[in-house]
C-alpha cells in the first residue's frame, strides 16, 4: 500500500493505493499507433491499413505494439473544409456515422485484426469531438 498526497491553491487530498504485480497483469504497458499527430483530419481507411502493415512488418507488434487506434476525424462532421468528411452525424439507429473515407469500418477493424493487431477509435462525450465531428446523443 501506498499512500498519495495532492496539494494546490484549491485545498489537499491523500489516497491510498495498492500495488499488485502478477501473472495477471501485462507484462508490458498498452502500446499500439495513434492517427492524430501524423495525420490529423486528413485521416483515411487507406494510411490506418498502412499504419497495420508497418507494425507488423516493422516487428513492432512482435513487441508490445499491438493498437492501431483511430483518433478524432472519422466520422462526420456538421460542418469542414473537405466536403467528404461532413454529412449526417448519426443514423437512424443513433449509430455515428463514418465519414466518406471510411467506407467500411466494419472491413477496416476485420483488417486489422487479422493482422493479430487490435483496433481502437475515438469519440468524445462532449457535443463535438476536439476537431469538431460527430455528436453525442442529446439526453
Amino acid at each position: 500500500m501506498v499512500t498519495l498526497h495532492a496539494a494546490n491553491a484549491k485545498g489537499k487530498a491523500s489516497r491510498r493505493f495498492r500495488i499488485v504485480a502478477g501473472d495477471t497483469l501485462a507484462l508490458t504497458p498498452p502500446m499500439g499507433w495513434n492517427h492524430w499527430y501524423a495525420h490529423y483530419d486528413r485521416i483515411t481507411d487507406a494510411m490506418m491499413r498502412e499504419a497495420a502493415d508497418i507494425l507488423v512488418s516493422s516487428r513492432m507488434a512482435d513487441v508490445g505494439y499491438g493498437y492501431v487506434n483511430i483518433d478524432d476525424c472519422w466520422m462526420n462532421a456538421p460542418k469542414h473544409s473537405d466536403p467528404a468528411r461532413v454529412g449526417p452525424l448519426r443514423g437512424p439507429d443513433g449509430n455515428l456515422i463514418p465519414n466518406k473515407y471510411f467506407p467500411d469500418m466494419k472491413a477496416l477493424t476485420d483488417y486489422i485484426h487479422a493482422k493479430g493487431l487490435k483496433a481502437g477509435t475515438y469519440i468524445s462525450p462532449g457535443t463535438l469531438t476536439c476537431g469538431g465531428f460527430g455528436r453525442q446523443l442529446a439526453a
